[in-house]
This record gives C-alpha cells, structure tokens and sequence, in this order.
C-alpha cells in the first residue's frame, strides 16, 4: 500500500502524537489506516487530507507568511481542509492508494480563507470563527448518514454574523456603521464549474455571477408593506453574498385581474363571467404571470391578499398560505413557471402573538425566494410536489429526522432558518434578534442562482 510524498509505508509510521500527528477531518470508516482517514468531502468525492504532518505544517509557517494550527483541520476555516490547500491529494482507487490529484491542488494559502483576496473564500462552504472545523467539511457526509447533526457537529457559530470590509459583500444590518457577513461563506471551490458559474479561488478576476433581479407586482388592494421591506430583505441576503435586488413594476386593478383570470366562473345562466372573489389560485398565478411579467430576465413576485379557492389536479387553494413558490427548490422540471405569491392578509401579526407582521413578511419572502434558489434542495420532504416544504424542523407531517439544532441557550429548537415551516418564534432569537434571518448549512448546499424559474436569462 503506498503513500505519496515519500511518507513511506503505513506499517512503518508511528504515530506519537496525542492529535494523532496527522490533520485527519473526521474518518468514514474501514479496515485500515487510510480508510479511516478519508473523508467525503463537499463536491461528493472520497478525499484525505494528506497526512500534513504537524512538523510540515511547523515547517510551512516558518517558510510562509501565515501560521498554521497544528491542532486544526482547517486554519482558516475555509471549507479545504490545510493538507488539500498545500498537496490537494485524495484517494482515487478501490487499493486505497493515496496520490496527487492534479485536478484539486487547489495551491491556496490554509492560513488565508480568501487567497486571492477578492472577497469569496477559497472552499467549498466554511464557517466563520468556529474554532474546530471538522464538522463543517464533513457536513454534507454527516447528512448522508440520516441522523441528522447531532452532538460535536453541531455548529451554533453558522447563525452568526461578523464584521467585513470591502470587496467581502455583505450589509449593516445592525445599524452599527459596519458592514457584516454571515458567518457562513459558500466559497469560489463551492461555485466553479456550478450551473454556468465560473469562480477561481486563486484569481481575484474571477468571480460567481450572484445577481438576482425581482420584479414585483402588486394587486392594488394588498398592503404597502412588502414593498417598503425588500430594502432590509436585499441586505439580508447580502449576508450571503447573494445580490437580490427588487424594482416594483405594476400595480394592477380589480378590474385588470379580472379580465386577464383563465378560471373565473360563469353564470349558468348567460354564461358570461361572474365576479371573481380576489385573489387567486394556481391557474390565476400562471395567468397573471404570463400577462404582466415585463422583464423576462428578471424573477417574478406578485404581491396580493389571500389566497382564493381554485379546483383542479393541483393544489385547490393557496388560502391561509402566507406565501407560495412554483417550486420548492426540487428542480422540478418546468411548467410552473410563475414566480412566488406574497399573501398580505396573512400575516397580521396576532397568531403566534411574539412577531410583528413585519418580521412574519419579511421571512416569507425570503423563504418563497429561497424555494426557487434551491435552498435545502437535498433535505427532507422534498418529493415531486412542487408546493412541499422542503425544510420542516418539525416531528409532524411532513417530519424532518435530520433538524439541526444550534445549540444557542435558550434557543435550542431547529427551526431557527429561514427554510423552516410557517413561523416559529425561535426565528428572531438570538443572535439574530429580529434584525435578520439565518439559512442553515444544509439549505445552502444547494442554492443556486442560474436556471431560475421565470427568468430566460439569468447571465
């Protein structure tokens, strides 16, 4: 069995060191000493990370302008563990023989998360100030397993916040002057080569493409209040580094609903249109879409009241939703094209009694729109239902046995993000405290931002 690298044979390492003397992430499992130090990593491939030994990485900061952490996996927390930033090694067949792999020497720097310095880090998803990331890189493999995230992978730091300087992207949102990034960072190795995105983690030219553009319309009798709040939910997802930017478009009638509805009823009687109960189900969404959508490469959001009832094979009513997708972020292939629907009449604010309706509205858009970015695409529930929820955080219908609890006394419930299911107080607890809302690790594994419903093009 041979190891690359002159390491020499497994039977002839001693291992002394109390870590081990290796920066292993965390073992799949297996009969020998390099099964058990594989690891699956983010882009699905079985890896290692190449016995970067302590004394090696002594010998790297001596000769390197950063310091490694003999002790941590990953120094800068990046997502690529410090062996595959110096060696980029992995395993590649069934003889468990550990090579180099050209193709992922990444030649990034592990004591920097952002080499080249042009505000997206290096790895594929890493997570900012958590101290030990064994758990981070391994957080798509600790999903695999079906028990969810649980004892020392939890990571309570990914609902956090920190402050950044340009070019990092981010937002003020706690009116300290600053501008902050969630702690959480989808990193250039996470969107090369991702559905058209092009991001090199060593070329400050080359960044992901993170624009998304909303037109909005809004049914003349439906409040105001959305509208005023797309400021603070754009800067939301500047947290992210996701540029979400909203430009309201129409105000449309009563009347110019009901010319344009394809399900209105008839009067038995003449057969001429009876008066349509404002506003709409899934036919009329598809209409008004179809009708009203001036900038095709822009997404669609309609803004109404509540939902009204409409028989067919697909769900009859959106009634007492206070939003719905045309997806729920499961790829489903095309027809249902349309946008999301914000419902005002539901979000009044009294049912739980611990939120404003500001707040309620605010994580409904932010949830609608995450539907269609493929948020939580791989968790629970997602089906062949478009209109599913995706992320549940719940022991009800539809359950969801992989929740993930942060660990942030006294906020210990899963539901805390934005994916979660209708609203749950823990959703502006802290650190949040109502200034924003957190995605999970696990809704961002699959968000997406080409290849949009409703938007032609998105480049």
């Amino acid at each position: 069995m041979d190891i690359v690298e002159r390491r020499g044979r497994v039977d002839d390492l001693v291992l002394t060191d109390r870590t081990d003397d290796f920066d292993f992430v965390r073992p799949d499992g297996g009969e020998n000493v390099v099964d058990r130090l594989d690891f699956t990593a983010l882009d699905g491939t079985t890896r290692t990370d190449t016995w970067l030994s302590n004394k090696e990485e002594l010998r790297w900061s001596v000769f390197n302008s950063g310091e490694l952490g003999v002790w941590d996996p990953d120094t800068d927390d990046d997502g690529l563990t410090d062996g595959q930033e110096v060696h980029g090694l992995t395993k590649v067949n069934s003889r468990s023989v550990v090579k180099t792999d050209e193709s992922v020497s990444y030649n990034t720097d592990p004591s920097d998360a952002d080499t080249d310095g042009d505000g997206y880090w290096d790895g594929w998803i890493g997570v900012y100030g958590v101290g030990w990331s064994d758990n981070v890189v391994l957080y798509q493999e600790h999903l695999s397993t079906g028990d969810g995230i649980e004892g020392e992978e939890v990571v309570p730091e990914q609902i956090g916040t920190h402050h950044v300087s340009s070019p990092v992207p981010g937002a003020d949102v706690d009116s300290d002057g600053k501008r902050e990034h969630s702690n959480i960072h989808l990193g250039e190795s996470y969107w090369n080569g991702k559905a058209g995105h092009s991001a090199d983690p060593r070329d400050a030219g080359s960044e992901p493409d993170l624009d998304l553009a909303v037109e909005v319309d809004r049914y003349e009798n439906a409040s105001k209040l959305p509208i005023r709040l797309l400021d603070n939910v754009s800067r939301n997802y500047a947290l992210y580094g996701l540029n979400v930017t909203f430009t309201e478009s129409d105000i449309l009638s009563k009347k110019q609903l009901e010319n344009r509805l394809v399900s209105r009823p008839r009067d038995p009687n003449d057969g001429r249109p009876k008066f349509v109960e404002l506003p709409i189900g899934y036919q009329e969404s598809l209409e008004i879409e179809q009708t009203y959508h001036n900038d095709t490469s822009k997404f669609y959001m309609f803004v109404t009241t509540e939902g009204d009832q409409n028989p067919g094979d697909l769900p009859q009513s959106f009634n007492g939703t206070g939003g719905v997708a045309s997806t729920n972020g499961n790829n489903f292939p095309s027809g249902f094209g349309w946008g999301v629907l914000i419902f005002t009449q539901d979000h009044d604010g009294t049912e739980p009694p611990n939120h404003t309706k500001s707040e309620h509205l605010h994580k409904t858009i932010m949830h609608e729109i995450g539907h269609v970015m493929g948020a939580g695409r791989k968790d629970d529930g997602a089906l062949l239902n478009p209109f599913a929820e995706v992320y549940s955080g719940s022991d009800s219908s539809p359950r969801d046995p992989t929740k993930e609890y942060v660990g942030t006394s006294p906020y210990d419930d899963p539901r805390w993000s934005i994916m979660s299911s209708s609203w749950v107080d823990e959703a502006t607890g802290p650190p949040m405290d109502g200034r924003y809302f957190a995605f999970s690790i696990e809704e961002l594994l699959t968000i997406e931002l080409k290849n949009i419903d409703t938007v032609n093009s998105n480049g």
